[in-house]
């Protein structure tokens, strides 16, 4: 097993920041225009260049680092990869309110509820419903995967169809403000007989893009063969 970390000192230069930047620096609120947010992005770079600076004039590139976001920032992690420079980048500030999580390890070690995030936990199709009975309270959605997950274009997987209904049991008896999403395969027909088997968020790509009438009408056909369930 490969161990993560640091073994080594490492002096990290934090310009992570967003409301900060957003609210305190420039003084605006609700969604940027492109002007706002190049002109953070722009701030940001300044930093960017006197970190630059300070390794140049002998700070140990191996002991530096920046924290930085991907949304005034972007420019900067290409600019500080293709130096070399160390990075990180953190994803639970980056304005997602939501993240799903595979069941397993990666799960147990996530620490996001406690950031005041929805949590979501992620089931593949060879891994058993049970599995969610000691965790069910700590999420927010439950993600049943109906194809194996790697690459679109796959068909439904039918056998699937009873997790999806032993979940909402599931759901129903421990979390009931639980959402059930389901990924994979999913068009007109397997649409239906999700929802009729409990979930209550669907996720579909190749149905919805691959409409010979455009994705507007893959979206209209979608809906309306979940309103033949609800109906």
């Amino acid at each position: 097993m490969k161990t993560v970390g640091f073994d080594r000192p490492l002096y990290i230069l934090p310009i992570d920041h967003r409301g900060s930047f957003q609210s305190k620096l420039f003084g605006w609120k609700g969604t940027l225009t492109s002007e706002q947010t190049a002109q953070i992005a722009a701030a940001k770079q300044v930093i960017y260049d006197g970190f630059k600076t300070a390794v140049s004039l002998g700070v140990p590139k191996h002991k530096a680092a920046i924290l930085v976001d991907e949304q005034f920032a972007s420019a900067i992690l290409r600019d500080a990869a293709s130096n070399g420079y160390t990075t990180a980048c953190p994803v639970e500030k980056s304005g997602q309110e939501e993240f799903d999580f595979e069941y397993g390890e990666e799960f147990a070690k996530h620490g996001i509820r406690s950031l005041g995030k929805r949590v979501g936990v992620a089931i593949n199709p060879a891994t058993p419903a049970a599995v969610l009975e000691e965790i069910l309270q700590e999420v927010d959605q439950v993600l049943v995967m109906t194809v194996d997950p790697g690459f679109g274009h796959q068909h439904f997987l039918h056998p699937t169809k009873p997790k999806i209904r032993r979940v909402r049991q599931m759901i129903e008896r421990i979390k009931p403000a639980c959402d059930l999403e389901v990924d994979g395969g999913i068009d007109t027909l397997t649409a239906r007989e999700v929802v009729e088997a409990g979930a209550n968020v669907l996720v579909a790509g190749s149905s919805v893009f691959g409409d010979s009438e455009g994705v507007a009408a893959g979206v209209k056909s979608l809906l309306a063969s979940v309103h033949l369930v609800r109906q």
